[in-house]
């Protein structure tokens, strides 16, 4: 941020000097209309000024030290070299809702044929990992806690680590706390099959997961049951 304010503190100057010249300018020409008995010149140093007071609140907002929010995921960026990694496959680690995520074990090709130790909030699941590659293996994690999870991964002298946030199925998770009152329209959804969705089971508009299967009619052009 130092290096930062460094480089633009002689664009902000230069700015400053246009919006001050911009309405010296603009305050002379009013004067000189106002004596002819015109209107004041403002169209004509509108865009300048425009142009100038943008470029300024761009720089001062550029230069702010307000730190954002971010939903990117920097704080949780795999850093590590390791032979041994975890990575969550299915989402982001801090993106987690209802409870299931699909993780990735990947280890070096010389380690083929091992098996690593998982440990999910300190509890071995190891049993559950399914071989995917040479080198990796893939487990699909269901009941996670709300909130934080630590998963762990060892191989040999190997070891990495996962942070995995759960929320709700029903949110929130960014989006902050849900609007009030909500309409559910749940029951007024037509599904494929011509049946409506129905009713849902709680205050969050929920209704649990169906799956129906359909094929696209060239006939008819439509999909059918």
């Amino acid at each position: 941020m130092i290096v930062l304010l460094r480089i633009l503190s002689p664009l902000r100057s230069d700015i400053e000097r246009v919006v001050s010249k911009s309405l010296y300018n603009y305050s002379n020409a009013q004067d000189n209309d106002l004596k002819n008995n015109q209107i004041p010149s403002l169209a004509m140093n509108y865009p300048k000024l425009l142009i100038a007071s943008g470029a300024l609140a761009l720089l001062l907002v550029s230069c702010s030290t307000e730190e954002t929010v971010t939903t990117a995921g920097t704080h949780f960026a795999d850093s590590t070299t390791s032979a041994l990694k975890l990575r969550a496959v299915s989402t982001k680690p801090w993106l987690v809702s209802g409870g299931d995520v699909l993780v990735e074990v990947s280890y070096d090709e010389q380690s083929s044929g091992a098996q690593p130790l998982l440990l999910l909030n300190d509890v071995d699941v190891s049993n559950q990992l399914v071989q995917v590659g040479a080198a990796t293996q893939q487990i699909l994690l269901t009941d996670l806690p709300e909130g934080d999870s630590e998963l762990v991964a060892r191989l040999g002298e190997l070891e990495d680590s996962l942070v995995l946030s759960n929320y709700p199925i029903s949110g929130p998770i960014i989006s902050g706390p849900h609007e009030s009152p909500f309409y559910c329209q749940t029951d007024d959804f037509e599904l494929v099959t011509g049946e409506a969705f129905g009713m849902a089971v709680d205050e969050n508009c929920f209704r649990p997961t169906r799956i129906d299967y359909v094929y696209w009619s060239e006939e008819e052009q439509i999909f059918k049951p």
